[in-house]
Order: structure tokens, then sequence, then C-alpha cells
């Protein structure tokens, strides 16, 4: 049920183009892919060579031809510019070691209007720190507070924070201006 809001919640239609950034083993990105149909396509992103083949394999097993799957690394998504109407995450982004860079990186690639949809959690106890990341963004996990400062910071609009998206997650959706896609 969470995840068959994703779509909604990004707008997306069929014939839409939208990334994920962080794909994992390519749960959602097979679920928007169906959403945005034939005429569609979904650029999923995933670090290392292992991961990559496990999204491959799963692409390939699901039969999605509107699927493409794009190498990242911590700093640069592997999308184009302007390449998206929509980009998404979950769980992913409380891992940024630069995020400034990759949130910079992911607003390149949004069209004009685009969306941003990002679902993560709140830092929790007994989880073990992040190596690498701020310390304003208190171990594992971040605050939604941190991140709405982290979208601001790169120009996005923030359109809708939801606290409460699932018991144990939040969602932070926003938009590149329309008039200024690209700029810093």
């Amino acid at each position: 049920e969470e995840e068959a809001r994703v779509p909604v919640r990004l707008g997306l239609k069929a014939g839409s183009v939208v990334g994920e950034i962080g794909a994992g083993d390519g749960r959602l990105t097979l679920l928007v892919a169906q959403a945005v149909g034939p005429g569609g396509r979904v650029f999923s992103t995933e670090l290392g060579e292992d991961k990559l083949e496990t999204l491959r394999s799963a692409v390939k097993r699901s039969g999605q031809a509107n699927v493409s799957v794009v190498a990242a690394d911590v700093r640069k998504t592997g999308l184009s510019a302007a390449c998206c109407e929509a980009v998404f995450m979950r769980d992913v982004n409380h891992h940024f070691t630069a995020p400034d860079e990759i949130l910079a990186d992911i607003r390149r690639a949004l069209r004009p209007g685009g969306r941003l949809l990002i679902i993560d959690f709140e830092p929790r106890q007994g989880l073990g720190a992040v190596e690498g990341v701020r310390a304003n963004r208190r171990g594992h996990g971040i605050p939604m507070t941190v991140l709405v400062e982290e979208l601001k910071a790169q120009g996005f609009e923030i359109e809708n924070q939801d606290p409460d998206w699932r018991s144990d997650l939040f969602a932070v959706l926003a938009r590149v201006p329309a008039s200024s896609a690209g700029a810093n």
C-alpha cells in the first residue's frame, strides 16, 4: 500500500519519465515502470557492480522494457541533464556523504517543475552511525528538518512534508521551480 502511493504522490501518468536513486532490489522501480507504462521510462540507479547486477537481473526477470539501469557514484546520480519529470528514493538519503552534490545533481536531472520525493526515517536508537555523514544528521537516519534545509539550500521548493508516510518513515515532496531548473 505504501509503495503504491509513490506514483500517485509524484503525479506520474502513462508516458512519464522518472528516476529512482538507490533502487536496491528494484521492487519500487518495477512498480513505477508499470505505472508509467510502455510509453514511459524509468532510470534506476545504484552503486557498485554487485548492486547493479542484482538490479539488472530483477529488471530482466520482470520483462519490463521501459527500465534503464544506471551506474551512480557517491557524488553523481548518473542521470542526464533534464531527463526526468520526477525522481524518488526510499531509505537512501540518510546514507549520503555528499548530500549537497547529489541533490544538485538530482536538480540538474529534473526538468523545470520536476518533483523529488524522498522517503526516509528519523535517526533511531540502536542503529550504528553511517560513516562519513554530516554530524547534523545525528547517526543512522536523517531528521526531516535537516532534509528540508538541505533541499532548500539546493533551490528546491517544498510542496509537502508528511511525518507519517508510514509508521517508521516520513516523506518530503519537493519541486524544482518551473522557471529555474538546473540553476543553483
